[in-house]
């Protein structure tokens, strides 16, 4: 074997990226979760489900905006 090959190569690219998949799995578990717990009935929260699957990132990204900031404003 050559004396110079690097059996692990670090490439904080990669690393980046999946910090980045990683924390939107748990932002869209979360969105998931709190979707499912919440007051919020019938058809909204059939839509509101349908988008967070169908349109993970975005759709979780949506729901925090729009769902939980009135949900706070209400409070």
């Amino acid at each position: 074997m050559d004396p110079n090959y690097k059996l692990v190569e670090f490439s904080w690219t990669v690393f980046v990226w999946q910090m980045l998949i990683l924390a939107s799995l748990i932002m869209w578990i979360y969105c998931l979760t709190n979707l499912i717990k919440s007051d919020c009935q019938g058809k909204d929260k059939i839509v509101w489900l349908l988008v967070i699957i169908f349109l993970p990132l975005v759709g979780s990204v949506l729901y925090l905006i729009f769902v939980k900031r009135n949900a706070l404003i209400k409070d």
